[in-house]
C-alpha cells in the first residue's frame, strides 16, 4: 500500500490518475494525506502550478473522505479546505472549475455564514459586546465557527472585499466583534 508521503512525489498526472480510480479506503490515512498535500501545495512555487493544482486536488478530496469517515473532524476538514482554497487562489489567481475556484469558495463561506444569519442582532452594530458567561454555548459555537471561517479564508476575503455577496460581506465588516 502506498504511503500519504510517497503520494506526494507522485506528478500531477499520477496524482489525477489516482484521484480517477476512485479510491475510498476506510482505514486509510486521509486527514494525514489531506494535510500533507495541503502544506505541499501552498509550499511551491509559482513555475510549479501544475502539481500545485493537482496536489490542492488530492488534498480536498482527501479532507472529504476523512469526514465521510469520522464526521467528527467535518469542521477541522473544512476549515483546511477553506486556507488550502485562499491561500492557492492567493498564490496562483483565480481558475474556475478547479482547487482555485473563487466562486466555489465564496459559495462555501456563504453556506457557513447563513448559518449564523439568525444572530445578527447579537453583533449588530451599537449592540453590547457578547457577554461568553452568560450567552448559550450554542450561539457561541455558531459564531465561534463563522469567525474560524473567516480567519481560514483571510486572504480571499481581503482581496475580494468589495465583491462579496451582502450576507459575507455584513458578517466580514463584523468579524472583530465575533467572540
Amino acid at each position: 500500500m502506498t504511503t500519504p508521503g510517497e503520494m506526494l512525489d507522485w506528478s500531477p498526472d499520477e496524482l489525477r490518475e489516482w484521484l480517477r480510480s476512485g479510491p475510498s479506503m476506510e482505514n486509510f490515512a486521509w486527514l494525514t494525506l489531506g494535510v500533507g498535500a495541503a502544506m505541499e501545495a501552498n509550499s511551491l512555487g509559482t513555475g510549479e502550478q501544475a502539481k500545485g493544482d493537482a496536489l490542492a486536488e488530492v488534498a480536498l478530496y482527501a479532507f472529504e473522505l476523512a469526514v465521510r469517515w469520522n464526521q467528527a473532524t467535518h469542521h477541522e476538514n473544512l476549515l483546511s479546505t477553506l486556507v488550502l482554497r485562499s491561500g492557492l487562489i492567493a498564490k496562483f489567481g483565480e481558475q474556475p472549475g478547479s482547487a482555485r475556484d473563487g466562486d466555489k469558495l465564496l459559495a462555501i463561506i456563504s453556506g457557513e455564514v447563513a448559518q449564523a444569519e439568525h444572530l445578527r442582532e447579537k453583533i449588530a452594530d451599537g449592540s453590547d459586546p457578547i457577554d461568553i458567561f452568560t450567552t448559550p454555548k450554542s450561539v457561541l459555537l455558531v459564531l465561534r465557527k463563522v469567525k474560524g471561517v473567516f480567519r481560514a479564508a483571510e486572504l480571499f476575503l481581503a482581496a475580494r472585499e468589495a465583491d462579496l455577496p451582502e450576507s459575507v460581506s455584513w458578517w466580514w465588516s463584523r468579524r472583530a466583534r465575533l467572540p
